[in-house]
């Protein structure tokens, strides 16, 4: 019985991992395989960190820029 429970089991997880792997394959290719867009003066350095991702520090840093930014952009608005 439990022979018979595993093999149902394996076959749905087969049956899964086939309609996820396309999307799997997608998410693990290699960002430096993907054509970086367009960005202006920022291109240069928009390519070399492509397929980087910044650590906690950073991207807290990035953040709070942002979103100072978005403060002064608020109050020109006002």
């Amino acid at each position: 019985m439990l022979l018979v429970v595993v093999a149902i089991v394996l076959l749905l997880v087969a049956r899964s991992w086939k309609s996820v792997a396309p999307t799997a394959v997608q998410v693990t290719t290699p960002a430096g395989s993907v054509a970086v867009p367009d960005h202006g003066d920022g291109e240069a350095a928009a390519a070399a960190t492509s397929g980087t991702l910044p650590d906690l520090n950073d991207a807290r840093r990035e953040t709070g820029a942002h979103a100072g930014q978005l403060q002064d952009a608020l109050k020109e608005i006002d």
